[in-house]
């Protein structure tokens, strides 16, 4: 199928002269003009549907899908695409038209869409840039003309607003009447505490609470005299306080502190004072009438007074708290007991540094542990972990004696260099491994022999740049089956036999453009090879005879006029005529028939005719009644075909012109 974007549609009508349906040579039968006018109508609806909105997209998200029943063959800069969408865009997205590929679709600035520049059930044009889908002549699609309502609306310059008016279609009539900026004319809303004076004139309060903030100052004189408020600093405590005559400095002040029989607070230079009243006379009290020597009777209570003397054993607790001994500790009883509800800690100290403890660990080993004794660090224990063989260990490794030695014990003893017989590769034993090996050695090999009777052997030998496969029927003397150099990456071997019913093999090029092959070589000449390329001017598959840069192949174009020669000598392609392409080319051909009343003649026949015509003139020829000769005068019945004159022959005065079918 050819398409008006193809390279063989041309602007110029001459210039449209290719091979039936993709063109017009002329001088075509009847039964060929059908596939020409076909292919014409269907270039014409293909162009139409995809340049106006018939069809509407699919997929998901922002990845959009445009089937057509008529697919384009490729995406060309220029191509224009209309239609309808089916959801509106989140973020950037893509089309993909017929599985040619997803594309961006930007705007015409270049930049990628944001959300909502795609709406569902809109048309929607996009023009092929060579990259990405331009949207053509895109507009917000919310924008209104009329009422001015739009998404956003950005002014390059202040929008002034004249006071007046109660309400227009104008931006001067949009305020409500302020009058000029009146306070009388304030109704609703609070004043902000700027927009009061910070000084002004008595007022009278209607309402039973007065309110301020902090403190308030009583003036006399047009002096601060008094200051009463609320201490924030000691849990918002109300206080009254009198200020000194120049109203700088507090000269004392009284407080309450909390709602206690004690709250009530007489401050003197900074120094609070405890008022007393008869909620908090009596015992406790703290009146020195209450007191002995300034001392109350909790104070002769207490054994941290108590500075001579010694105490008696009954008056020690059978329980207490940690205690630090400075002298020795002697225990004359049967046991010495260290109870704790998590930890059980015995610790010794060398000039008040930790040299070393006995204790029980968070795991349920008893632990005894050095300490370094000069920085008390941590370094080695042992440890009882219970009564297994394994149980006692030194710094967490067991401790062998006699009742954990012998086999499988983990003693170095009991493993060569600290493995177990079962981990090495041995000779009398199969053998399986999770690492890697590695023969490191002058052009080193692997052997493998078959002990079967007349087998052969096999080795895998690298050497120097070269990794081989070898093959021995002794044993001692091999023979290279397969070589690859690992240099060039280029394998060699003798034969190779492939037995598989399905792809044997795969020449697979990375991209487009690199094209592997398959070669012939006498001895370092190639002399030819079979590839497949997909560009240039031989786009398809060739054999090449590598000494004259002749091919022949099958180019990419079908039909019947895919099957291709190259000529080098003439830097030409060209089309290789069979059975089914020999009537599109005008070519001399014969005819088998013995009819002698036979009128269709094969183009390019060649007869002797009666008559006299110019030279390379046309001429209608007819049967004559003699059965022997053709004539140029009209007798029974004509020739088909255009037929042209090709020179004169004459005998007997009888003018005889050959003749040549040319159409």
């Amino acid at each position: 199928m050819t398409d008006i974007i193809s390279s063989d549609w041309t602007e110029l009508d001459a210039d449209n002269t290719n091979p039936s349906p993709n063109g017009i040579q002329g001088g075509y039968q009847p039964s060929t003009i059908a596939p020409i006018l076909r292919n014409i109508r269907g270039a014409i609806k293909r162009d139409h549907v995809r340049t106006n909105p018939y069809y509407t997209t699919t997929g998901s998200g922002n990845a959009y899908v445009l089937t057509y029943v008529g697919a384009p063959l490729a995406y060309t800069k220029g191509d224009k695409y209309q239609f309808f969408t089916d959801r509106t865009n989140t973020g950037a997205a893509t089309i993909n038209i017929n599985s040619l590929g997803a594309k961006s679709i930007i705007m015409p600035d270049g930049s990628a869409l944001t959300a909502n520049q795609i709406k569902a059930g809109r048309v929607v044009e996009i023009i092929y840039n060579g990259t990405s889908f331009v949207m053509n002549g895109y507009v917000d699609q919310n924008l209104k003309i009329g009422d001015m309502s739009a998404n956003t609306l950005v002014l390059t310059t202040a929008l002034a607003v004249s006071e007046g008016g109660t309400g227009s279609t104008t931006a001067a009539g949009a305020r409500t009447s302020l009058g000029t900026d009146n306070a009388n004319n304030i109704t609703t809303g609070t004043l902000a505490d700027a927009r009061l004076p910070t000084s002004m004139t008595g007022k009278t309060f209607t309402g039973s609470t007065l309110a301020f903030e902090y403190s308030a100052k009583v003036n006399r004189d047009g002096q601060a005299r008094a200051q009463f408020g609320v201490l924030g600093s000691t849990a918002y405590s109300p206080y009254m306080t009198r200020l000194a005559a120049d109203g700088s400095t507090f000269t004392g002040h009284i407080r309450l502190a909390d709602d206690t029989s004690t709250g009530f607070k007489h401050n003197v230079s900074g120094t609070d004072y405890t008022v007393w009243t008869s909620g908090n006379d009596g015992s406790g009290s703290g009146l020195d009438a209450d007191l002995l020597d300034g001392q109350d009777s909790t104070y002769y209570r207490n054994a941290s007074n108590i500075n001579a003397g010694t105490l008696a054993d009954a008056r020690l607790p059978t329980s207490m708290a940690g205690k630090t001994f400075t002298s020795d500790v002697h225990v004359n009883g049967a046991d010495f007991t260290v109870d704790h509800t998590t930890s059980a800690d015995i610790r010794l100290e060398l000039n008040n540094i930790l040299s070393g403890r006995l204790y029980r660990d968070v795991s349920g080993g008893v632990v005894m542990r050095r300490y370094n004794e000069t920085t008390g660090a941590a370094e080695g224990y042992i440890q009882l972990m219970g009564n297994g063989v394994n149980d006692f260990k030194y710094n967490g490794f067991p401790v062998w004696h006699t009742g954990n030695d012998g086999a499988a014990s983990g003693l170095d003893a009991d493993l060569l260099d600290g493995y177990h017989a079962s981990d090495l590769f041995r000779d009398n034993a199969d053998f399986t491994s999770t690492g890697n090996m590695t023969l490191s050695n002058g052009a080193p090999y692997i052997r493998l022999q078959d002990t079967t009777t007349s087998a052969y052997d096999g080795r895998i030998r690298l050497d120097a740049s070269n990794l081989y496969i070898d093959g021995s029927s002794d044993g001692t003397n091999y023979a290279e089956v397969l070589r690859f150099e690992l240099d060039t990456k280029v394998g060699y071997m003798s034969q190779l036999f492939l037995t598989t019913s399905g792809e044997a093999i795969r020449l697979a090029a990375p991209t487009a453009g690199q094209d592997p092959y398959i070669s012939w070589y006498s001895g370092a000449t190639r002399t030819g090879y079979i590839q497949y390329t997909d560009t240039g001017t031989t786009t398809g598959f060739y054999i090449t005879n590598d000494i004259s840069d002749d091919k022949l192949g099958i180019d990419n174009s079908g039909g019947t006029s895919a099957l291709r020669f190259w000529d080098n000598s003439r830097s030409a392609l060209d089309v290789v005529l069979t059975s089914a392409n020999i009537d599109n080319y005008d070519l001399a051909k014969y005819t088998t028939s013995s009819s002698n009343t036979l009128t269709d003649f094969p183009v390019g026949s060649v007869i002797l005719a009666r008559g006299t015509v110019d030279r390379q003139a046309s001429a209608s020829i007819w049967l004559d009644p003699n059965t022997t000769r053709f004539t140029t005068v009209a007798a029974t019945t004509q020739l088909i075909g255009t037929w042209r004159a090709r020179g004169q022959y004459t005998e007997n005065s009888n003018n005889m012109n050959l003749f040549q079918r040319v159409a």
